[in-house]
């Protein structure tokens, strides 16, 4: 084989590399904003469906550091790669706060990661959850999705969470 013909190539392979991340940077930045919205938009619908009585929901800033003690305190018991991604405070339309919807990732589902939204009143009562991502087996693990799993829930009180 020449030398040249290997160059050359080595060239070709090059240029089409280079253009094809060009091209998948533009469009990423072209399609970043739409996904984000998207995002923000399926959380803030499975909010409303944890807390239908809420009329807005508000970052509890205070949580912050709690959040942090609690994944330390997750990851040592046990229950897998388990973590707590944010609180908010469930406000009903007088502005007071009614519940919090807590927002946790499990990486250990089958087909990705698994975010799920529960919404909890001030009284300790899980009022309904939410997933926000799921992709699991056909037939086992989307059953998750169904009303009948979601709705077991709903009611259910626990001393601590």
């Amino acid at each position: 084989m020449k030398k040249s013909g290997f160059m050359k190539d080595a060239f070709t392979l090059f240029m089409i590399t280079l253009i094809s991340g060009v091209l998948l940077g533009a469009v990423y930045q072209i399609t970043a904003e739409p996904i984000a919205i998207a995002m923000e938009k399926a959380k803030q619908e499975a909010y409303k469906k944890v807390f239908a009585d809420a009329e807005s929901f508000k970052e509890n800033e205070s949580e912050t550091a709690a959040i942090e003690q609690a994944n330390t305190e997750l990851a040592n018991k046990g229950f897998g790669k388990v973590l707590i991604n944010e609180v908010v405070d469930a406000v009903d339309a007088s502005g007071n706060v009614v519940g919090s919807v807590v927002t946790s990732t499990s990486k250990d589902g089958y087909g990705g990661d698994v975010k799920i939204s529960v919404g909890i009143t001030k009284d300790g009562t899980v009022n309904s959850i939410a997933f926000l991502t799921l992709a699991e087996t056909p037939g086992l693990g989307m059953r998750a999705k169904e009303p009948k799993f979601n709705q077991q829930y709903n009611g259910k009180k626990v001393d601590a969470f």
